[in-house]
């Protein structure tokens, strides 16, 4: 495999089916789950050494609880919603979350191996922003948790980021839809690896006023042929 031959030592995976693909593959350093899992996917991907991603006290415990119970430590990546996705971090802006922070990296069974957040706006004003408040605030936690910096890995840019904001690269990027070419207009250089295709399987003529769909979400301005497409549930 690609990632293995040209010496990429880190691997992103959504799912326990992808972390158990690069395993197999033979790759041998790190995986890490860009999203938070469930408690059944954790305990499961235990065995292909997945780094999870932690932003929930609650949800963090019962990690700690599941790692124990193995026999394990489980190693974490602590989220920060520090650019205001306000889905899988923690919000540091109030007292709650940064008691919340520091408690998780107290957990036995577990190991805090980096600190991330994720940028909510592809914009460089707003990256900029976002990634002040993040380098803020995981200095913080390192500081008042002691975390030794040198083992901590600190990563925030996405694609877009990545190529248009070089300060925010920190020790790591997660270049995803770059690999995909899914980039900003501008980044000619990189090509669309995928596409996607279906078939027409009818086309039907229907006059002006006609309403289309379930709960009728479009409404006909002029008589159109509408083509039926196989694929998709609501609107195939």
């Amino acid at each position: 495999p690609s990632v293995i031959a040209l010496g990429v030592p880190c691997v992103a995976v959504a799912s326990n089916e992808e972390a158990r693909v690069v395993r197999e593959s033979g790759f041998k350093g790190q995986l890490i789950r860009v999203r938070t899992a469930s408690l059944g996917e954790l305990e499961n991907a235990l065995q292909y050494n997945v780094e999870e991603l932690v932003g929930n006290l609650d949800f963090a415990r019962q990690a700690a609880d599941l790692a124990h119970k193995h026999g394990r430590k489980l190693q974490v990546h602590i989220g920060l919603n520090s650019s205001g996705m306000s889905r899988n971090g923690i919000e540091m802006a109030t007292k709650q979350g940064k008691q919340d922070a520091l408690a998780i990296t107290k957990l036995p069974n577990v190991g805090v191996v980096a600190i991330m957040t994720h940028f909510a706006v592809e914009d460089k004003d707003d990256v900029r922003k976002g990634l002040a408040t993040f380098n803020e605030q995981a200095a913080w936690l390192m500081d008042v948790a002691q975390l030794d910096r040198s083992k901590i890995t600190l990563h925030a840019a996405n694609s877009f980021a990545t190529l248009e904001v070089p300060e925010s690269r920190l020790d790591m990027v997660r270049t995803g839809g770059a690999l995909f070419g899914d980039t900003v207009l501008s980044r000619t250089e990189y090509q669309r690896v995928m596409q996607f295709k279906s078939h027409v399987a009818s086309v039907n003529s229907y006059p002006a006023g006609n309403t289309v769909g379930y709960d009728r979400t479009f409404t006909l301005t002029r008589d159109s042929k509408l083509a039926n497409i196989t694929v998709g549930y609501s609107d195939g």
